[in-house]
């Protein structure tokens, strides 16, 4: 899935579990579908991983000064800031933990991006700095991307644009190679993308293959470049990978943020992120210091809770447009939720997040942020805690259950598949089964009962912003609902059959068997799969900008001939498609 945002969606996927791209992950979250591997290095071209000992990554983004990255904004959630690296200088994308990453140690994101809102495509876009490097420690050179200045609209230089990505290269489940690709895509009017998404705006660019789809970025591409050729035939960076409703999806294009509608706003966060440290600091500077070194890192507070084997985890967020420090003569006492380190100028600055419980006997539980450098205190004014999320796992007979309440939504997962609550009905009776837990004030309880010969899924809910309910479940989209089944003969020779029956486009897919098999394409050439680097079996790519077999329409069916290598026709189980799909043995 592309996000509806490679934003809300990802982020709602990741905080279940899911991987959606990051790490996607959750764990956000969103390669290049129809693309190509890219003809030249990409001096510019960053990948955004989680920690640096992570192998994959799980978002884009532009080198546009040194120190300084641009990538897209619901890919710096706070929440993963802590554990940002980003590597540039890349000739591909494998083990990405073993090319040098670097640490992030500042975060700027534009003000008026709001994800909880009701259009959080809008401002979708933020500056990275990063520690000190050099620039020939990379695998490749490394050099800035010049910025569309916006003399000119992007829609009258140009009627293609070039995006480039690392993420997902399929439009079902999850498929990546490590191949950094690129993809020409044509500049569509934002009349167009207006027809599909609401609020699309001046500070937008639509971009895509309207009417057949096929190409487009995906997953995992969120805040990488989309560029142009200026006069002069240098690349320019017009825009950011921001989001889309699936991946390469005929009248879906993907919405990229306009970076000549923030340039203004660009060059004054870079002088921000990089302005002197004066010798002796201030209390505006100390603020002005922790708001692009530390606040972005602990914007949000969790809380964890365990009963036994179920476990609830809440997150709170803090203020940090009313916060200001004053010079204090100690450090407040309380329970140290977090702490941040750095250097700056000549100064090392240490700040701890204290909770500070029943303030002043008010019964409220403020945070206060104490700085401290050469002996010297800084307190900011109390913070009240701001709720933000809450997550309720409850482990049970038919697998966890989760209960995720963000922003303006309230899901839950159970069996793997994600549910809204939807009309409310009355309190099941005793007798009927129920799965589930409380712990602290939130509660969730799931029951099957039968409805006109169906059975149906409601639950009861307890908590503190949903308050009491008893609601039915109604299933969220999920991916797109295929299958896939083998049909053996005596000499090892058979028929796969990839039904489609959803109402999305499928665009490249790949087959994994744990023995080495071939497949006829339809121009009666026989491709033969190759080992998996991992060594779980024998994979072949039918990839879509290539050959037709790559492409299945919503609704359709397609067969191929398929030969097992060993020459084998006994049952063969394991047989999967985008590590989503079982394929099953449609002869036992």
């Amino acid at each position: 899935m592309k996000p509806l945002s490679r934003i809300l969606v990802v982020c709602l996927a990741l905080s279940l579990g899911y991987g959606c791209g990051r790490a996607v992950d959750d764990y956000s979250s969103v390669k290049i579908i129809g693309g190509r591997p890219v003809a030249s290095d990409q001096p510019s071209f960053v990948q955004i991983i989680d920690g640096s000992n992570s192998p994959q990554g799980y978002c884009g983004g532009s080198l546009i000064r040194h120190r300084v990255v641009l990538t897209a904004a619901h890919c710096v959630e706070p929440q993963y800031i802590k554990s940002m690296f980003v590597v540039l200088g890349m000739a591909d994308g494998r083990n990405l933990h073993l090319k040098k990453p670097v640490k992030v140690e500042g975060v700027i994101v534009h003000p008026g991006y709001q994800p909880e809102g009701d259009d959080p495509g809008q401002n979708d876009i933020a500056l990275l700095y990063l520690a000190s490097y050099q620039d020939d420690q990379f695998e490749r050179p490394t050099a800035p991307i010049n910025l569309h200045q916006g003399e000119a609209s992007l829609e009258s230089l140009t009627s293609t644009v070039r995006v480039v990505g690392l993420g997902n290269t399929s439009s079902l489940g999850w498929l990546s190679d490590g191949v950094i690709r690129e993809v020409d895509l044509p500049v569509l009017e934002l009349s167009q993308c207006a027809r599909k998404y609401r609020n699309i705006g001046s500070s937008q660019i639509c971009a895509g293959e309207i009417t057949s789809g096929g190409i487009d970025s995906c997953q995992g591409d969120s805040g990488g470049p989309l560029m142009f050729k200026d006069s002069q035939g240098n690349w320019t960076l017009a825009g950011l990978v921001s989001y889309g409703e699936g991946c390469a999806q005929k009248g879906s294009p993907g919405v990229y943020t306009r970076v000549s509608s923030f340039v203004p706003w660009i060059n004054a966060s870079i002088e921000n992120l990089t302005k002197p440290v004066p010798d002796q600091l201030t209390e505006s500077a100390v603020t002005d210091l922790l708001k692009t070194r530390c606040l972005s890192q602990f914007d949000y507070i969790p809380r964890r809770f365990d009963a036994g084997e179920n476990s609830r985890q809440t997150v709170y967020g803090i203020n940090r447009e009313t916060l200001s420090l004053a010079v204090s003569r100690s450090v407040p006492r309380g329970v140290v939720l977090e702490k941040c380190s750095f250097s700056a100028g000549r100064h090392n600055i240490a700040a701890s997040w204290i909770l500070v419980k029943n303030w002043q006997n008010s019964r409220r539980d403020v945070l206060i942020v104490s700085a401290n450098s050469n002996g010297k205190i800084w307190n900011s004014t109390p913070q009240d805690l701001d709720y933000r999320q809450d997550r309720l796992t409850c482990q049970t007979s038919q697998g966890p259950v989760v209960l995720l309440d963000q922003y303006k939504t309230t899901s839950i997962q159970f069996k793997d598949v994600i549910y809204q609550l939807d009309a409310v009905v009355d309190a099941p009776g005793d007798s009927e089964v129920t799965w589930g837990c409380s712990v602290g004030d939130a509660s969730i309880e799931i029951f099957e009962d039968a409805q006109g010969g169906e059975k149906r899924l409601s639950a009861r809910v307890f908590h503190q912003r949903v308050g009491a309910v008893v609601a039915t479940l109604k299933k969220m989209d999920q991916d797109a609902e295929v299958d896939a089944s083998i049909t053996w003969d005596v000499d090892g020779r058979g028929l796969l059959k990839f039904n489609n029956n959803s109402g999305t486009d499928v665009f490249t897919w790949r087959l994994v068997c744990p023995v080495s098999f071939s497949v006829k394409m339809g121009d009666h050439a026989e491709v033969l799969a190759t080992a998996i680097d991992d060594g779980v079996g024998y994979g072949l790519v039918f990839d879509s900008a290539l050959i037709s077999e790559g492409t299945i329409r919503a609704g359709q069916s397609r067969e191929l001939q398929i030969r097992r290598e060993d020459g084998s026709s006994e049952a063969l189980s394991g047989c999967m498609i985008n590590d989503a799909v079982p394929v099953l043995q449609a002869n036992q």
